[in-house]
């Protein structure tokens, strides 16, 4: 065999290698051959069952098809798995979405932290205005809110709509909120005038329905608080006593309990503060050396303390 027919055959074999790695690449990853575009409906929502808030926000994320699966509002099963979700890992919280707000808003309404306007954490913590469905600052409350004497510069508004606006109590005045105002005098002159009258009855029931049920959501949310509170006190508690429990190479105790728990300022300010995130291993660990810091130093104290007295003496 001569050289040149040799080394043809050589390149057509490398040709053939190429096509061979790059058909069965394109079938790997072709989205017809995928592993979950063939999942049922039924299994999907068996599987979501079992993922907390946190993994369906991620699961949400993941591809097209299954952001279809969790984000459809009309979807029976969509709002079953997010009612799954809340009632399952989030006990407290038993009172059903507010009416117009689907499952997974009401949810992320409830756990997620910060201002929903301006996105900042650093204003103050966030409140929740139920008889408005936000979750605002301060800052952001005050520059959205306007008070009932002066509705009339935000738009004109019949007499006869003010009662199907929801409202707010604020230094014994009603306060609205400007962006629902908005949208209900649009809505509200869009209608025609025959139909104008069966859209206000149904508006001001659902009203005074958003101002009724203001109390009964704020004491839930605040039972909420409570025992996330508890749990992250009890959680702090168990860590300290097992710092306790902790013994140097002559099997001596490193610390005291008495000057930890009771003259340690450190301690008592982590099981009296008023948070209600979960206490992480990283926040432990910070925690500790606080601690640590402190329980030496006032060890020092004492020592530089009985010296002076016993130069005294």
């Amino acid at each position: 065999m001569s050289p040149k027919v040799k080394k043809q055959k050589i390149e057509d074999k490398d040709k053939d290698k190429g096509k061979e790695t790059v058909e069965t690449k394109d079938i790997s990853t072709s989205p017809e051959k995928g592993l979950f575009n063939d999942l049922a409906p039924e299994l999907f929502i068996n599987i979501c069952k079992f993922l907390s808030p946190k993994d369906l926000s991620k699961l949400l994320l993941a591809c097209r098809r299954f952001h279809n699966f969790l984000s459809t509002v009309d979807s029976f099963s969509t709002e079953l798995i997010w009612r799954e979700a809340r009632l399952t890992f989030f006990p407290t919280y038993d009172l059903p979405p507010p009416e117009g707000v689907s499952e997974c808003d009401y949810l992320r309404l409830l756990v997620e932290r910060g201002c929903k306007l301006c996105g900042k954490k650093t204003t103050g913590p966030a409140q929740i205005h139920w008889e408005f469905v936000v979750r605002c600052c301060h800052d952001c409350f005050l520059s959205n809110i306007i008070y009932d004497h002066r509705l009339s510069s935000v738009a004109s508004i019949p007499d006869e709509l003010i009662p199907a606006l929801p409202y707010g109590r604020r230094y014994n005045c009603q306060v609205y909120w400007i962006p629902q105002v908005k949208k209900i005098c649009e809505e509200y002159n869009a209608i025609p005038k025959g139909e104008q009258a069966n859209w206000l009855k149904e508006h001001i029931a659902k009203a005074q329905r958003a101002v009724k049920e203001k109390l009964p959501r704020q004491a839930s949310r605040v039972r909420a608080n409570n025992q996330k509170k508890n749990e992250r006190q009890q959680e702090i508690k168990s860590r300290v006593e097992l710092m306790l429990k902790e013994t140097d190479e002559y099997g001596n105790l490193k610390f005291e309990r008495d000057r930890v728990t009771k003259l340690g300022t450190i301690y008592w300010w982590a099981i009296t503060a008023d948070y209600t995130n979960k206490f992480t291993d990283l926040a432990w660990h910070r925690l500790r050396r606080k601690i640590e810091s402190e329980y030496y130093k006032n060890i020092s104290m004492d020592i530089a303390a009985s010296r002076i007295i016993g130069r005294n003496n």
